[in-house]
């Protein structure tokens, strides 16, 4: 399942597959090792190569075709060439280039038809006429099929369609009635029917190549599953009765299976969890037991979960039941204690309780309530028929349903959803039916179902309805999302990948970038200067040239806004290749005004001299191609240095880390291993070790021969030139250390280098219950034995992740790398925001971090700006090149906090030496946790709390050694007083900011008393009532006598 149609990933494997790509490769992690497995890259990467190669050629058509000089669709085409994200976006395997030529084409066939048009209705329904606008329709046919952004493209033509039948319409004495209803029929057909034809058609394909199941199943319902190949449920027994064994499936959120596997929750009861799973597994498969075990005459109960085997008791509508999990012998079960995600008070926490004999207990017991409705046939509404009855759980001792929703478990929980039980739950959320059916007195002969073929047309509505859905979900913050307003003028890119001290960032060309956004505006302040002169009959429309400029010009930055103001709309996660179509009509918009300032408007004196528009747009090109260059190292992930990556880092909002390029691009040639700074020294020397290189013959290795290299680094890491070094050294403020690190180079026969793989195995299946068997064989009689399908948690390094990958892992891995390093135990990123954790991940790095200032207990965010001062004080000792944005971090807002953890990560990463740090030990001077995570950022306003701990606490002073000297004692004595200091600098600023709220509400009650004086004069109204809080006093306080003045009327001085 995808959230996009399938042409591009169609045109994508095709060229795959010819290449003889096998389709064992998933793709999931950017960076994976594509040599190793021996996937065709190359040949799938030319695909979006050539497209975006086609679209250069297709804007030269486009402004020929609007009628510009060849200077001018030459400069478009340029630009297009010269444009940073363009050329990004086309050297990877990526759907956006296919998106851009489609879009492409569509404007070129479109504005081609136009003409066409424009030559009047005796040359309509010529050949050339029907061409263009068949091939219209086939460009919007294709754009919306590779992305649904198309659909903005067929908003565009579809307004300009409109258009164009409303002028005809007005033409009376050329087109008749019956003429006009041709042009509207051949343009539905040509610009509705081929586009829905076409799209429709490329999903007929998809289903046709995509008969296997896979990751993205668990999105499709259990009819569409059961068209997919391994995955069609054999025909099950239709009647349910006390002790049948059957699997529960959710009739909304994808249909998961009610789940549980033997892993107790970590919070509330600490019972063992239920959850929704996508997948059939035996963790799944459940035992329907009656309420009161089965009496035999005699009086004899028979007991056990088993008793119903030998009976066949139909459970109705009403029933009482159990649902005994098979595996752990444990019961479903609610209780009054809050869910572990949901803290909500309307539902209550579902788990498994009991042990194998336990006979249970009443919160076990939930009653059939079927929901007629959604039933299917008249036997189904008064008893429970598999896969037919829809049905809800009702607790019968707190009256709520068993429920679940999409909202997942935390990595304790394996990423599962989760199951609660929810007094009044919502209808969809709260249905259940069953798939499977076992029980031993049903024999072959019993009546069997099974689930109904959708058909074509039936998966194909379904897969939009999920895609319209999953498109919609995608809510949650990501590292790299950004927002409409930010893109025309290009505020922030997007990290692709990064490694070996280089990076791809998808960044525009500022040159053409900006431009093409002036040129939108340029157009809007004219329409508006036309519309207002317009309404003055001022006559401008008479002018040939005026109209032109603004009916092409119109045309196409009506297709900009149609591309760019949608997304406003939108409140799914966005990033700045969304505005690339825009973007396309930006620069065409662009080039169409210098068309005409330079080429077409007389009265500025510019088209007669048509070598002042030539010099014009080479020197713009010229300007265009130098910017190019300047950012083409994030471009290709060529060498860059830090400087040159800062001399060009013109916004903080392009972060982009200019620290992971080497300081000289010597050192991306030198085969020396790059050494990690260490933080306590003024310089350091790094000696490359021996470096062996070793050839690789019949199997045997020899050594062949070995280099050696020395580097001077200083404490930053940056390379040290000899004259540096004597100088540091003549000073005597330095202080050297050698490290030697040795790294071996593999070449074959021939002396080539031989590549090491380097990419980590790669899991299939996220989410996975590590109680699933890796396989297991399906029993013919029924689903206790159901095929297991395997699957693995997900294992990715702790990297900052690219805009493909979804947010919720990259902060689960950076969580789990925080608490790893620091021994806490962080459950949220917010927590980031008190500063603590930070000042100690570069107290890691650097060792000198004041460890005994850094307040990890602490609730308010004058304290936690106290803690980042501390961190910007070390970045400034150690030049570290990153602004600290404090006032957003200190917020403890998601998305800030995780953007600065990753760059963070990164940044240890690169410069952690590896030595040993004991964390707790650092932290214990601090006053701070010794293995819990830092107190959670209150987000509720300063001053609602009832009561108030001290905002800072002075560290205990520790008991002095024996024999220490006086310097030692002295020194105790300053840190503790600068702990003071610090804690009665917090106590004022606390004193002020409720001062000055208590001000504020003074102010208020004066100007509402000098409004209105009758509300002084009321004794038991509202102001009087709040007066008499504000200027209480304790008892027993005496309000100071005023000073007398002197002769000269001042206050006498006082010592």
């Amino acid at each position: 399942m995808d959230v996009h149609p399938p042409l591009a990933k169609l045109l994508i494997t095709l060229a795959g597959w010819l290449a003889g790509f096998d389709g064992n490769f998933d793709f999931k992690d950017i960076g994976k090792d594509y040599l190793e497995p021996g996937v065709p890259y190359i040949y799938m990467r030319a695909l979006p190569a050539i497209l975006g190669v086609l679209t250069v050629p297709t804007l030269f058509l486009t402004l020929k075709a609007y009628g510009c000089k060849t200077a001018t669709a030459v400069m478009g085409a340029a630009l297009l060439i010269f444009e940073n994200s363009l050329v990004t976006q086309s050297r990877l395997i990526l759907l956006d280039s296919p998106l851009l030529i489609c879009t492409a084409f569509t404007i070129l066939a479109w504005v081609s038809f136009t003409n066409q048009h424009e030559l009047g209705p005796d040359r309509a329904f010529d050949p050339t006429w029907w061409f263009w606008l068949a091939a219209t329709g086939l460009g919007l046919g294709a754009t919306v099929s590779v992305k649904w952004v198309g659909l903005f493209t067929i908003a565009w033509v579809g307004s300009l369609t409109i258009l164009q039948l409303w002028n005809i319409w007005g033409d009376a004495e050329h087109v008749p009635l019956r003429k006009w209803l041709k042009h509207f029929f051949a343009r539905a057909f040509c610009l509705i029917i081929i586009p829905v034809a076409f799209y429709v058609g490329m999903f007929g394909i998809h289903f046709i190549c995509l008969v296997n199941p896979g990751d993205g199943d668990g999105f499709m319902s259990s009819e569409f599953q059961a068209t997919l190949n391994n995955k069609g449920m054999a025909d099950t027994p239709a009647d349910v009765a006390f002790g049948s064994e059957v699997t529960l499936r959710h009739h909304n959120t994808q249909g998961g299976y009610l789940h549980s596997h033997a892993h107790s929750y970590p919070t509330g009861s600490k019972q063992q969890q239920v959850t929704l799973y996508p997948h059939k597994d035996e963790n799944n498969v459940f035992l329907l037991e009656n309420s009161t075990q089965p009496v035999l005459p005699g009086n004899i109960t028979v007991p056990g979960p088993y008793a119903w085997s030998n009976t066949t008791d139909w459970i109705k509508n009403g029933d009482v039941i159990r649902l005994y999990h098979l595996t752990t012998h444990r019961r479903i079960h609610s209780h009054d204690q809050r869910p572990p995600v949901t803290e909500a008070d309307w539902q209550q926490e579902v788990t498994a309780y009991g042990y194998e004999g336990f006979e249970g207990d009443a919160n076990d017991l939930f009653r059939i309530e079927i929901v007629k409705s959604l039933s299917e046939g008249d036997v189904a509404k008064e008893r429970l028929r598999t896969i037919q009855t829809k049905f809800k759980l009702v607790h019968i001792m707190s009256g709520c349903v068993l429920f679940s929703h999409k909202v997942k478990l935390p990595e304790w929980g394996f990423d599962q959803q989760e199951v609660t039980c929810a007094k009044g739950g919502t209808l969809p959320n709260s249905v259940w039916y069953i798939e499977q059916n076992y029980h031993p007195t049903l024999g072959e002969d019993a009546e069997k179902v099974n689930y109904r073929n959708p058909g074509f047309l039936g998966k194909f509505w379904e897969l939009q309805k999920v895609m319209w859905r999953t498109n919609a979900g995608l809510v949650e913050s990501h590292a790299w999302d950004s927002r409409p307003p930010s893109w025309p003028i290009l505020r922030r890119g997007i990290n692709f990948w990064g490694k070996d001290f280089r990076q791809i960032y998808l960044l525009g060309n500022p040159a053409i970038w900006w431009p093409s956004t002036a040129a939108i505006l340029t157009y809007v302040l004219f329409k508006a200067v036309a519309v207002l002169r317009w309404q003055r009959s001022c006559g401008d429309y008479s002018s040939i040239n005026f109209g032109r400029f603004d009916y092409e010009i119109g045309q196409t930055v009506l297709g900009w806004a149609f591309h760019y103001f949608p997304f406003y709309l939108m409140a799914r996660q966005l990033f700045l290749h969304h505005y690339l179509p825009a973007l396309y009509l930006a620069i065409l918009a662009l080039s169409q005004i210098y068309d005409f300032v330079f080429y077409r408007i007389r009265f500025l004196g510019l088209k007669n001299t048509p070598a002042i528009g030539n010099a014009a747009a080479v020197l713009f090109l010229l300007f265009s191609v130098g910017v190019f260059t300047l950012y083409s190292p994030l471009t290709y992930g060529s060498p860059w240095t830090q400087d040159q990556c800062r001399a060009v880092k013109l916004f903080d909002t392009w972060d982009f880390d200019c620290n992971i390029f080497h300081t000289d691009l010597s050192q991306y040639n030198t085969p020396s291993v790059v050494i990690n700074p260490t933080p306590t020294l003024q310089a350091s020397s790094n000696q490359g070790g021996f470096e062996p290189v070793t050839a690789q013959a019949n199997g045997q290795d020899s050594v062949l021969g070995s280099q050696e290299s020395i580097e001077y680094r200083d404490e930053a890491g940056n390379v040290l030139n000899d004259e540096q070094v004597s100088a540091l050294k003549a000073e005597g403020k330095a202080r050297f250390e050698t490290k030697y690190e040795t790294r071996t180079r593999t070449v074959d026969e021939l002396g080539n280098e031989v590549q090491q793989p380097l990419a980590p195995g790669h899991p299939d299946v996220d989410g996975a219950d590590p109680e699933t068997p890796v396989k297991a064989e399906e029993a013919k009689s029924g689903p206790a034995n159901a095929e297991a399908e395997s699957s693995k948690l997900n294992d990715k390094q702790g990297k900052a992740q690219p805009a493909s990958d979804a947010s919720e892992a990259t902060k689960q891995e950076l969580l789990h790398w925080l608490n790893s390093l620091l021994q806490l135990n962080m459950t949220r990123v917010e927590q980031c925001g008190t500063g603590a954790a930070l000042c100690q991940v570069f107290d890691s790095i650097f060792l000198d971090v004041p460890m005994s200032r850094v307040k990890f207990n602490v609730n308010t965010e004058y304290a936690y700006i106290q803690n980042f001062k501390i961190l910007q004080n070390s970045f400034g000792r150690h030049n570290v090149d990153r602004t600290v944005p404090v006032e957003s971090l200190i917020k403890c807002k998601m998305q800030d906090n995780l953007e600065f953890l990753q760059w963070t990560k990164r940044f240890w990463d690169q410069y952690f030496p590896g030595h040993e740090y004991d964390a707790v030990a650092r932290r214990k001077a601090s006053g701070g946790p010794v293995a819990a995570a830092p107190a959670p950022a209150p987000r509720t306003s300063i001053g609602t709390s009832a009561t108030r701990k001290p905002a800072n606490t002075a560290a205990p002073r520790a008991a002095p050694r024996a024999g220490s000297a006086t310097s030692g004692a002295s020194g105790a004595l300053k840190q503790e007083n600068e702990s003071l200091k610090e804690a009665i600098a917090g106590l004022e600023k606390e004193r002020d900011f409720y001062f000055s709220k208590l001000r504020d509400i003074e102010l208020l009650l004066q100007n509402a008393i000098e409004a209105e004086p009758e509300l002084e004069k009321d004794d038991d109204g509202l102001v009087k009532n709040i007066q008499a809080i504000l200027y209480s006093t304790e008892e027993g306080f005496e309000i100071p006598a005023e000073a007398e003045l002197d002769a000269n009327g001042d206050e006498p001085d006082t010592f």
